[in-house]
């Protein structure tokens, strides 16, 4: 039975580019496992073409 999931959010130098970090922590309070992944927020605009 897993005890318990923790997640940390670390902003990077450039303010819409993240790390999401996710930690699985077993019952005894040691690490299962680790899982982490880049990614950004950004906003695309649609051109119509005519």
């Amino acid at each position: 039975m897993i005890g318990m999931l923790d997640t940390e959010e670390v902003s990077s130098l450039n303010n819409d580019s993240y790390t999401l970090i996710m930690r699985m922590i077993g019952e005894n309070g040691s690490q299962l496992t680790c899982i982490n992944f880049d990614f950004s927020i950004g906003f695309m605009s649609q051109v119509a073409n005519n």
